[in-house]
């Protein structure tokens, strides 16, 4: 299973989104997880392209 990490740094106006294994921690993920204003995870996922299909249509501008 994977999980959707999405965070926003400070200055920053996007988000940024990291596919990881499933219950990994934000900490283990963002090097300046310090630096970090908002973030959310979504879970759920059972491949990394059905994660990647998501994050392109909901996180992407096109």
């Amino acid at each position: 299973m994977f999980d959707i990490i999405c965070y926003r740094l400070k200055g920053h106006l996007n988000y940024q989104c990291e596919i990881v294994p499933a219950g990994k921690s934000i900490e283990d993920v963002v090097d300046n997880w310090q630096n970090v204003v908002d973030s959310h995870r979504v879970t759920g996922f059972t491949s990394v392209e059905a994660a990647n299909k998501y994050v392109q249509e909901n996180y992407e501008n096109t």
